[in-house]
């Protein structure tokens, strides 16, 4: 069975096509666990309505807003399927999606975790995310964003890290990971995720034949709308968790080469801030990394807990180049394209 969580948080204006997308697809043995986080837009309440006498859908409504990171996770641990698939509240399945996925994973035991080809919901033809990769600052870039689908991705193959979005995962390496990183509460989480699994031994792929459209970061986007002092600010959260998942995932070697080489861009970065007149993004730059130095005795307690998991070395990944070298090609090219996990 494909357990499917949704994470909900003010979709209101997509959840009920996101639930249709799965409930009428051409595979059955599935349940879905619709994760309320606390929403303010009557989405819980439209869900409730419509879907309450639905024998494959569970809804549970949060008391506050846990993030992706602990909504996820809180989600879980209502779920029963060998294969967790984790679907944004705003993306919308082909029907044979969960088919494929399912196939997938029986065919292909080495399989932990594998992402679905995601294309632009407003843009059909064009992709949004065909897998990521990062480099050696740990930068995520994405792989195919934005560009015209000439089936040019069309090739399953390991990626480094899959998208939030859409992807599915054995419970047997969620379990063992203990879910994501709840300090993270949001961004990065499912980079350090896949990271973290790779670590520990488990392959990831990506499914061209496992559709999925993406209106992309909806949700998060309505709340920066309505802005006020103390709401999510994405520059903080990018730079903090990223920091984070370098100490915490990195051999020791490596860690101490890169960590500084990142403090040294992250300076520079911070005047390029400051040449566009993007003050906010210049404190909250620094506000991460103050966040990571305080909070250091916490994540090294974490770091310990990762590396005794680990049984692929670092090297690996540079091998098979799912971290690259820095680049400062590449970061313009990402500047310039926002093809950005930032």
């Amino acid at each position: 069975m494909i357990s499917i969580i949704i994470l909900n948080y003010n979709g209101r204006d997509f959840i009920g096509k996101t639930i249709e997308s799965v409930l009428f697809g051409d595979f059955q043995d599935f349940e879905v666990i619709f994760f309320d986080n606390n929403s303010l837009d009557g989405s819980y309440e439209f869900v409730k309505e419509k879907y309450s006498g639905h024998r494959k859908i569970k809804i549970i409504k949060s008391s506050k807003n846990l993030g992706f990171a602990g909504g996820n996770n809180k989600a879980f641990e209502y779920t029963k399927g060998e294969v967790v698939f984790f679907l944004n509240s705003d993306a919308f399945i082909e029907k044979n999606c969960l088919v494929k996925i399912h196939e997938f994973f029986n065919d292909h035991k080495d399989a932990g975790i594998a992402q679905c080809k995601i294309k632009m919901a407003k843009e059909k033809d064009f992709i949004e995310n065909a897998g990521n990769y990062s480099d050696t600052l740990g930068l995520a870039y994405i792989i195919g964003y934005n560009e015209k689908d000439n089936d040019q991705y069309e090739d399953v193959r390991k990626i480094f890290t899959a998208n939030g979005a859409a992807f599915a995962m054995r419970r047997e390496i969620f379990e063992k990971l203990k879910g994501f990183d709840e300090d993270y509460f949001l961004l990065y989480e499912e980079t350090d995720l896949c990271w973290r699994a790779r670590i520990a031994g488990a392959e990831i792929y990506y499914l061209p034949m496992a559709l999925v459209y993406h209106l992309g970061s909806a949700s998060f986007q309505k709340k920066k709308k309505r802005k006020k002092a103390g709401s999510l600010d994405s520059t903080y959260l990018f730079i903090r968790n990223r920091m984070d998942s370098m100490i915490k995932n990195y051999e020791l070697k490596n860690l101490a080469a890169y960590l500084p080489a990142h403090l040294v861009f992250m300076f520079f970065y911070s005047l390029y801030y400051l040449t566009r007149g993007r003050f906010e993004s210049f404190i909250s730059l620094y506000k991460a990394v103050f966040y990571n130095l305080f909070h250091l005795k916490h994540i090294l307690d974490k770091r310990k807990i990762v590396q005794k998991t680990r049984v692929i070395r670092d090297s690996e990944f540079f091998k098979k180049n799912y971290i690259k070298s820095f680049s400062f090609v590449r970061i313009i090219n990402k500047v310039l394209r926002k093809n950005v996990d930032k």
